[in-house]
């Protein structure tokens, strides 16, 4: 690795390094044992604009409980210097938080809680190679306190199998956006949509 390590190799041969160099930030992902090891040396700006150069990388990371990485890339790459990897190394801890429940069991991503105990979760997708069912790409649900599923977000399936929600925002609304850029709105109630559009 050529950066500073802000995923480090523990007992699943994944590691995640990140720099800043030229005025740019790189992540560097290394899966496998060193006789088998894949490597990618990613510059951010290039991840977003030439996805197709990347193929299989969201599903590493996602499978590896890095899928956070996939909401933070467009950032590092409109972001030049506002992001240091002792950042970027404290978002990997805050992210790696399990919630087991009767009926899911899952790495979850975002977590935004509400009255009595209830919570909206984005969580990682399951492993591609491709998305198979609704639950793949529509990954936010909303559970009771004893982590129920009251609904799952209910969003038209994607152009892209892999375009799955990687981030979700609360504030004056609710809004989620995919992996490669479409946003929508959620209603809290019941897990409907309305189409926002499209962003970088």
């Amino acid at each position: 690795m050529k950066g500073t390590v802000i995923i480090p190799r523990k007992t699943r041969d994944f590691e995640v390094a990140h720099r800043f160099e030229g005025g740019e930030h790189y992540i560097e992902v290394s899966v496998g044992s060193s006789a088998n090891e894949l490597y990618w040396d990613i510059p951010a700006k290039r991840f977003i604009a030439e996805p197709d150069r990347y193929e299989g990388v969201p599903e590493v990371l996602t499978s590896h409980g890095a899928g956070w990485l996939l909401a933070v890339i467009p950032k590092l790459a409109s972001d030049a210097d506002g992001f240091t990897s002792n950042d970027l190394a404290r978002m990997a801890n805050e992210t790696q938080s399990v919630r087991t429940s009767r009926r899911i069991d899952v790495l979850v991503q975002r977590e935004i809680g509400l009255p009595q105990g209830e919570a909206i979760l984005l969580y990682e997708p399951p492993l591609a190679p491709a998305a198979s069912s609704v639950e793949d790409y529509n990954n936010i649900v909303r559970v009771d306190k004893n982590d129920g599923i009251l609904w799952r977000v209910n969003a038209p399936p994607p152009s892209n199998s892999s375009d799955a929600f990687v981030s979700i925002e609360a504030g004056d609304r609710l809004v989620a956006q995919r992996f490669f850029g479409d946003r929508f709105e959620i209603d809290i109630a019941t897990g409907k949509t309305t189409y926002l559009g499209w962003s970088k």
